[in-house]
């Protein structure tokens, strides 16, 4: 595979006189843009270009950085300049442009996804990546979404990945084509978080408006594939959740001792997922006592015995042996038998 892809390598060198591949693509990326006449159809570009590297796990800013430099940063430059001497901006097309209006929380306008994940999946490891990845995608930064979901890749989230900074893209450059928002007269750097970005880039509470209006519009796009794509990952969940009960049924009738949340076992992810999902329900009291009445040869209640039950969000009631098993294999089984003491 090695000399394959060096042979390779030397070849593209030769023939394009270059230094490296990645100098062959920055080139051929630059001169496409050179071509492109007019801010529009530049910015319809580079939104679409650097979202298809991106779901492809390219890192689309990085291959689009000259592209950036030579046209998006010259733009901010150019304004800046205008407005020092006393004259109206002129650029529309800007770095900052993309970054804070377009590209909000970075590639694929993922803030918005964010939001939708958090209105409408029931998912809790979906919400747990969410937690995680919400700080650091303030300041543009969503490595961990993109790669944990994971959008790479994901066909469910192709459309909603491509269009939303397409469609923010065209809102953003209407509104100041329009003069609703005025043009970007200021190098604000990148990370600066959705809102105050848009204040200080444009010099108007206008900015961070239109930030908002993307923002919903975005959530609007995303929701309808978040919902398609949790039902998809219930119904794969619920399948494989009764497989693992009928293993678990199994093994107390052969007495054959099973780890439900091995990874060599064929749903061990499930397990260690319902796993975990029963430490966070016992933590906020979530799981259920039961009492059921014990009485003497006389018809005299002397007694009650507790049962445990949980109702999972998207499992309904667990099994309760499972419940049992899970604790036990995931190292909380003491915590859980205290719980269940202190609530009786």
């Amino acid at each position: 595979t090695i000399g394959i892809f060096v042979v390779v390598n030397m070849v593209i060198l030769r023939v394009f006189d270059v230094s490296s591949v990645y100098e062959l693509i920055i080139q051929t990326l630059n001169g496409m843009f050179t071509y492109i006449k007019g801010d529009l159809w530049r910015g319809l570009c580079f939104v679409i270009v650097s979202s298809v590297l991106w779901f492809f796990g390219i890192h689309g800013g990085n291959m689009l950085e000259g592209v950036s430099n030579d046209i998006l940063l010259k733009a901010t430059e150019k304004n800046i300049l205008l407005v020092s001497q006393g004259k109206e901006a002129t650029e529309i097309l800007t770095k900052q442009l993309i970054d804070f209006f377009v590209l909000m929380g970075g590639c694929g306008t993922t803030m918005c996804l964010v939001v939708a994940l958090l209105l409408f999946s029931k998912r809790n490891n979906t919400k747990q990546l969410v937690k995680i990845s919400v700080f650091p995608m303030m300041f543009n930064v969503n490595e961990i979404m993109v790669f944990g979901l994971p959008i790479i890749y994901n066909t469910t989230f192709l459309i909603p990945f491509l269009c939303t900074p397409l469609v923010c893209f065209l809102i953003t450059y209407v509104s100041m084509k329009t003069g609703l928002v005025p043009l970007i007269t200021q190098d604000v750097q990148w990370t600066t978080p959705i809102f105050i970005s848009g204040y200080k880039a444009t010099g108007s509470l206008a900015g961070s408006f239109l930030q908002l209006v993307n923002l919903c519009v975005g959530v609007a796009i995303y929701a309808p594939f978040v919902k398609r794509y949790d039902k998809e990952k219930v119904r794969v969940a619920k399948q494989d959740y009764e497989k693992l009960v009928s293993k678990l049924q199994e093994s107390e009738q052969t007495r054959i001792p099973v780890r439900l949340t091995d990874d060599a076992f064929p749903y061990g992810w499930m397990g260690k997922a319902l796993a975990a999902d029963l430490q966070l329900a016992m933590e906020q009291q979530e799981l259920k006592l039961y009492y059921q009445p014990q009485y003497n040869a006389n018809g005299k209640c002397i007694g009650a015995e507790a049962l445990l039950r949980w109702n999972h969000v998207i499992h309904g009631n667990i099994y309760p042996p499972l419940v049992f098993q899970l604790a036990e294999e995931a190292g909380f089984l003491e915590t859980l038998e205290e719980w269940v003491v202190r609530k009786a």
